[in-house]
């Protein structure tokens, strides 16, 4: 599923989009870092970085198989939980080749970005609320911090794609 994500010639412009709203920095944001994604050991800033990326490929690699099997409804809060975790990680496309990486979160992404029209209405029904509170939570003085965050974690949602149309009219 990933090489054919990666060789899809209309795909490919967007994955660098997605690597540039990963990269938005998060250092206007006033809010609490996320939490990270479910697990049975919590990820702290004093653990190994490759540990952590370690783990979130795991969760992907979850999500993935879930995918495979036709269970979105399981995989959706999965990949979800990797936008929502407050750093990215390398994503290696053959565990072999540690030359062969990319973004995990921009992989994340481009796979919500594949998923048929009934999904993506699943993947809307779960996550647009929780766009929607950021956006309400916040005060005109943080609104770009806001619409930053509502991009990068909640982008295939409506609330993102107006996040997404407020930020390029900023």
């Amino acid at each position: 599923m990933l090489r054919t994500i990666l060789s899809n010639r209309r795909i490919r412009p967007w994955l660098f989009v997605c690597l540039i709203l990963v990269a938005i920095p998060a250092s206007h944001a006033q809010e609490s870092e996320p939490e990270s994604p479910p697990s049975s050991a919590s990820d702290s800033p004093a653990l190994d970085p490759e540990l952590s990326d370690r783990r979130l490929q795991r969760v992907f690699d979850s999500a993935i198989s879930l995918l495979e099997r036709n269970d979105a409804v399981n995989a959706l809060p999965l990949l979800q939980s990797i936008l929502d975790h407050p750093r990215d990680a390398m994503y290696y496309l053959d565990p072999e080749d540690r030359d062969q990486a990319v973004s995990l979160k921009g992989m994340v992404l481009e796979t919500i970005g594949q998923f048929s029209a009934a999904v993506k209405e699943q993947y809307q029904l779960l996550f647009d609320a929780a766009a929607e509170e950021i956006l309400d939570n916040v005060g005109a003085d943080f609104e770009l911090s806001a619409l930053e965050e509502v991009v990068r974690r909640y982008y295939f949602t409506k609330t993102g794609a107006r996040a997404a149309r407020r930020l390029a009219e900023l």
